[in-house]
């Protein structure tokens, strides 16, 4: 059965985990997975919703939702199903975003000199930290998009489609994750000690 194909079961189980993950009350999603064999929806069907609250239990996250006719639906990050799927509007993606910028706090900072050293340490190796998450959750989210794009441009070219956005976003993904490549292998061979930004795909 296509809904338990090895490939599929793949792929959504690297993007739901990693979209609930990021999930906060009042993102706006949109039901299914672009992308996904059996989508279920047209673009003039496809249902919204508003994350209500999200849980975590173990390895699953729960997930409330709000649906557009005011029902209620309750999804899991472990889904399966191609209409309890879903994934973030454009306007939510770019809000879980900004949460994941790094965020300082002003401190209060006394005593002597080591003090200070060791609050200012402390707060880089917090805005590291963040740095970091971020650097993967792009680097998660663009892999995706990748993956998807890829499933898009088959379906297309069975279906006599042109799909030319997939395609363009496939070929600069390849382009620039070359470009990284080439990139990483000439910081090796001059023995550099800094990590170049070409490091960080996204």
């Amino acid at each position: 059965m296509a809904a338990y194909d090895a490939d599929r079961i793949s792929k959504i189980s690297q993007i739901m985990p990693q979209f609930s993950d990021v999930a906060r009350p009042g993102d706006r999603v949109l039901m299914g997975l672009e992308g996904d064999p059996l989508f279920p929806y047209s673009s003039e069907s496809r249902p919204g919703a508003t994350i209500m609250d999200v849980q975590k239990s173990g390895d699953e996250y729960l997930i409330d939702l709000q649906m557009g006719d005011g029902s209620t639906k309750h999804v899991s990050s472990l889904t399966l199903s191609p209409t309890e799927t879903w994934e973030f509007t454009e306007d939510a993606f770019r809000g879980v975003l900004d949460r994941q910028e790094p965020e300082t706090q002003p401190s209060d900072y006394r005593g002597n000199d080591n003090s200070v050293e060791s609050e200012i340490s402390q707060l880089r190796a917090e805005l590291d930290t963040e740095r970091q998450t971020t650097r993967d959750f792009h680097n998660t989210f663009i892999a995706t998009l990748h993956e998807l794009a890829s499933d898009v441009c088959k379906l297309a070219s069975s279906n006599g489609g042109n799909a030319k956005f997939c395609k363009t976003f496939n070929q600069e993904y390849k382009r620039m994750m070359s470009s990284r490549e080439e990139n990483v292998g000439s910081e090796m061979s001059s023995d550099s000690d800094s990590m170049s930004s070409t490091s960080d795909f996204y």
